[in-house]
């Protein structure tokens, strides 16, 4: 899983990782002022060993791997409304 600060510092997220037996897609949330975890929408891929950063108001995970494969897909977020895109083929829209 890795961990990364977004929502201007307010929020923590775990994405993927591997449990022992399988890849994972999962996203959970803690919310230090309300201190819980919630889960969010999960990553269309799963993957482990990944990159992420939060910028303004999008996460974003590269890299890792599924057990099958090294992954070298980027996947943006936008952290208000949960909804993940691949942006590796749009990266020069970044740049």
């Amino acid at each position: 899983m890795r961990v990364v600060q977004g929502l201007e510092g307010q929020e923590l997220y775990l994405t993927g990782g591997n449990d022992g037996t399988a890849w994972l897609d999962a996203v959970e949330v803690y919310t230090p002022t309300r201190g819980s975890w919630v889960t969010a929408e999960p990553m269309p891929l799963e993957r482990g060993y990944g990159a992420a950063a939060a910028i303004g108001r999008q996460m974003f995970v590269m890299g890792g791997g599924n057990g099958s494969s090294w992954l070298q897909s980027v996947m943006m977020c936008n952290l208000e409304t949960g909804t993940w895109v691949e942006v590796t083929a749009h990266l020069h829209t970044f740049i």
